[in-house]
Formats: structure tokens, sequence, C-alpha cells
């Protein structure tokens, strides 16, 4: 149950509304990657810790471009930032516990629904584990003619 309400107070303070350039803003997870670009296949710049600040250079709704207190300038998804000062502790949220709560998901309720069911997450937790390059996500895009978002 605080695993829950700490995700829920991550979330609330988690930005959605656009935020004015030159705000520092805060890294809400347990590691966040900066990107040259906005998009998953863009390189990464520079990898970020929970509670690291970063100032607002522009944002972009799903995208913002920041630059962090080693002066890097790159690209970060916004849900990855909160306005509130985040402070380090044992207790921290993955992203995927923030997308679980996103969804009213939780580890704990995931847990219940297996034992009350005859589903088996098996598969799923084994495409979980698959690391896929961007190279990789890259070439399966171009091959297969995918198009993005406009």
């Amino acid at each position: 149950m605080r695993k829950i309400l700490v995700l829920g107070i991550l979330i609330a303070g988690t930005l959605s509304a656009q935020t004015q350039n030159g705000t520092t803003l805060y890294v809400a997870l347990k590691s966040a990657a900066v990107k040259s670009g906005t998009g998953i296949i863009a390189s990464t710049v520079a990898t970020l810790a929970l509670g690291d600040s970063v100032t607002l250079l522009q944002d972009k709704g799903k995208w913002m471009e920041v630059r962090t207190a080693a002066n890097r300038t790159g690209w970060i998804t916004s849900v990855s930032l909160t306005s509130k000062r985040v402070v380090n502790s044992t207790r921290t949220a993955t992203a995927e516990d923030l997308a679980l709560a996103g969804k009213g998901f939780s580890s704990d309720i995931e847990t219940q629904y297996g034992k009350d069911s005859k589903v088996n997450f098996t598969l799923i937790d084994q495409l979980e584990k698959q690391n896929i390059s961007n190279t990789d996500v890259y070439n399966f895009i171009v091959e297969g003619q995918l198009r993005g978002e406009r």
C-alpha cells in the first residue's frame, strides 16, 4: 500500500501541463535517458538518476529538451520529470511501476490476478526480459515502412 501511495505522489507531481523554459525539473525515475532527439531510437547522450536536476529548454508535450547539471543538452520524456524536488531513498519507483500505476495496476494486483485466474504470465515475463537494441528497432521500422507520429 505504501508503494502505491509513493507512486501516486510521484505521478501527481509528474509534468503533464506546459512548463516554462528555464524551470528547474527533477528526475522522477530511478534512471532516465537523455536522448539526442525525440524518439526511442535516438542515441543516449546522458543517463540521469532519481532526483537529478535539469533545466527546461523546450517543452514539446511528450518530450522536453533539457540541459543537465553536466551541461549536456538533449531530450527526455516528460513523464520522467517532476517539478517537485525528489529525495533519493532506498524506496524508489521504476518506470515499470509508474506505468502500471498510471493504468491503475500494481505488481500486487498482478500477483493477486494471477492467483485468482488461470492466466499464465510466463510468456509476458519472457518478453519483458528481452533487450532489443535501438539499431534493431530502427531496422524494423525502416524495413516495415512504419510511420511514427507527425
